[in-house]
């Protein structure tokens, strides 16, 4: 799912404005966080156990 231009036109005062050297729009960024949202993280535990030594 991404937001359509309909849905990112109800929320695009809310982010705050961009600042800086910024390389993506709030837009790509929200629709990031949705992706993220729905399809969860996947974690390589193993990879995590050597990088602390373990």
């Amino acid at each position: 799912m991404e937001l359509t231009e309909e849905q990112y036109q109800e929320i695009e005062g809310l982010p705050p404005k961009r600042r800086g050297h910024v390389k993506i729009d709030n837009r790509t960024l929200l629709n990031a966080l949705i992706y993220r949202c729905e399809n969860g993280c996947k974690r390589r535990t193993e990879a995590i156990g050597k990088s602390r030594g373990g």
